[in-house]
C-alpha cells in the first residue's frame, strides 16, 4: 500500500481518493465496528475514516458519540462502557484491533473527537500502523496543536464545520499560505463539510499544496463534480457508489 504522495495527491489511477466514513456498515449502528472496517477494505477503498475517543480509565475506542446511554465515554471506564454497550446491542472496538485489523490494508482518517489523549494515540499509531499510511484529523485546532507538538512530522487534517467555521476564516491565510513558505501549523489536509467548500477554497488549497477532502458526499452528481474540481478525496458513506461514479475520472 503506498503512502500519502506530496507530489501526486491523488490516487494511482487518478481519481479522488475514496474514503468511507466510518467503514462500510451494512446495517443502521454498524458504523465504527471492525464488521464495516473489513467491509472496507473488501471493497477496495482508499481510506477509513474512524472516531478516536478515551474512557476515564485511559483506554482507547472507535466510537463516534460523546455519550452512551446518557453516559458520557469519558467518565466510563472500559468495563462499564462494554455493560452498556452490550444492553444496546452494540459493538465499541479498541483503537488497537482496528488499527490491528486495518493496518498496511487501508489508509487511514483518525479524528479525534476531543483533547486530553493525544500522547497515546501518536505512540500506538506510530507502533501499528505504517509510516504514510494515516493522518490525524479533528475539529478541534487545539488537538492539532498538540499533535503537531508532540510528532512535527504526522500529518493533520482540519476538519471545518458550522461550529469552527469562522476560527478557520481567521486563520485562513495563515494555514494556507503558499507552498514552500513556513506555516506556524502545517496542515496538511483540509477536511471542510461540502456546504463550506467553494471554488475560492479549493483554488487556494491547491495554490498552498493542501489536500481538500470534503464530508459528507453522497449524491454521485456532486461526487464527480467535487472530482472534476480537484478534490483530493471524498469522505462518504457511500464508497461503493463513489468508486462506481469515479472509475473514469481523470486527474484534475
Amino acid at each position: 500500500m503506498a503512502g500519502f504522495d506530496q507530489a501526486s495527491p491523488r490516487s494511482a489511477s487518478g481519481r479522488p481518493f475514496v474514503c468511507a466514513h466510518r467503514g462500510f456498515p451494512e446495517e443502521p449502528g454498524e458504523e465504527n465496528t471492525l464488521k464495516a472496517f473489513q467491509r472496507a477494505i473488501a471493497l477496495g477503498c482508499d481510506l477509513v475514516e474512524l472516531d478516536v475517543r478515551c474512557t476515564r480509565d485511559g483506554q482507547l475506542v472507535v466510537f463516534h458519540d460523546d455519550c452512551l446511554s446518557k453516559s458520557r465515554i469519558s467518565e466510563l471506564d472500559r468495563a462499564g462502557l462494554d455493560r452498556l454497550a452490550a444492553v444496546a446491542g452494540m459493538e465499541i472496538p479498541s483503537l488497537e484491533e482496528s488499527f490491528r485489523i486495518m493496518a498496511g490494508r487501508v489508509r487511514l482518517d483518525i479524528e479525534i473527537k476531543r483533547a486530553g489523549f493525544e500522547v497515546p494515540l501518536v505512540e500506538l499509531a506510530r507502533r501499528l500502523l505504517p509510516p504514510n499510511g494515516y493522518f490525524f484529523s479533528s475539529f478541534h485546532f487545539g488537538v492539532l496543536r498538540s499533535i503537531h507538538a508532540i510528532a512535527p512530522e504526522e500529518p493533520l487534517g482540519w476538519i471545518i464545520g458550522r461550529q469552527n467555521f469562522a476560527a478557520f476564516l481567521r486563520r485562513r491565510r495563515e494555514l494556507l499560505a503558499p507552498a514552500g513558505v513556513d506555516r506556524s501549523l502545517p496542515v496538511r489536509f483540509l477536511v471542510p463539510h461540502r456546504f463550506f467548500l467553494s471554488p475560492r477554497m479549493l483554488s487556494q488549497c491547491a495554490k498552498a499544496g493542501v489536500g481538500v477532502i470534503p464530508w459528507t458526499v453522497n449524491e454521485p452528481a456532486e461526487m464527480v463534480r467535487l472530482a472534476k474540481a480537484g478534490a483530493w478525496g471524498l469522505i462518504t458513506d457511500r464508497p461503493d457508489l463513489a468508486m462506481w461514479e469515479l472509475r473514469q475520472e481523470p486527474r484534475a
